[in-house]
């Protein structure tokens, strides 16, 4: 575990941003927070990966390729659910972290943590309409199973997002998980299309 002493700063819009002593740069999980994300630059990212199945993205230009856009390196950043099991789990400290805010953020960070504890790696599910995808081993040697969406048990979705979202994921070799986790019970429901 770490502790980084750093000042920080809250905007008109209630973003936060810290601000990392120069020295910190490139010692162990030095960590700049800008809104609601974590950026990590130092050069020990492997250790977040491999030890902690904390896969985060990479946002940087590499050094000797600037002008492309199809690789990244450092810094990297974390989904703020990422870094809300991290403190949990003593891996990482950051003072004043306020993550979750809302119901869907602490649903989300539920779902997240429920899914790290079945061993998952995780990452944005943006891409394919959900919070989550899920991978049985690192993404970088395995494609990922499940488009995951974290709901409250009682939302109501409506018949065409159900059809649209199974549909989706079928076209995409992948199966849809609508996940609902409370203090009590989780509950995973999965959607594929079967069309004729």
């Amino acid at each position: 575990m770490v502790r980084i002493l750093c000042t920080y700063f809250i905007d008109w819009a209630g973003k936060v941003t810290i601000i990392i002593p120069t020295e910190l740069i490139y010692h162990q999980y030095a960590i700049q927070k800008q809104g609601s994300v974590v950026y990590c630059a130092h050069p020990d990212v492997e250790r977040l990966r491999c030890d902690h199945r904390m896969v985060g993205a990479l946002v940087g230009t590499l050094p000797r390729l600037p002008l492309q856009n199809t690789f990244h390196g450092l810094p990297l950043l974390l989904m703020p659910e990422e870094v809300t099991l991290a403190l949990s789990k003593n891996i990482i400290v950051i003072e004043s972290w306020e993550y979750p805010r809302t119901a869907k953020d602490r649903i989300k960070c539920s779902v997240y943590a429920y899914l790290w504890n079945l061993g998952f790696y995780i990452t944005r599910g943006t891409k394919f309409g959900g919070d989550f995808l899920t991978y049985p081993g690192d993404p970088m040697r395995f494609h990922s199973h499940c488009i995951v969406e974290a709901v409250e048990r009682d939302d109501e979705i409506k018949a065409i997002d159900l059809i649209g979202k199974g549909r989706l994921a079928t076209n995409v070799k992948k199966t849809f998980v609508l996940a609902s986790v409370t203090e009590k019970r989780e509950e995973v429901f999965t959607l594929s299309w079967a069309g004729f």
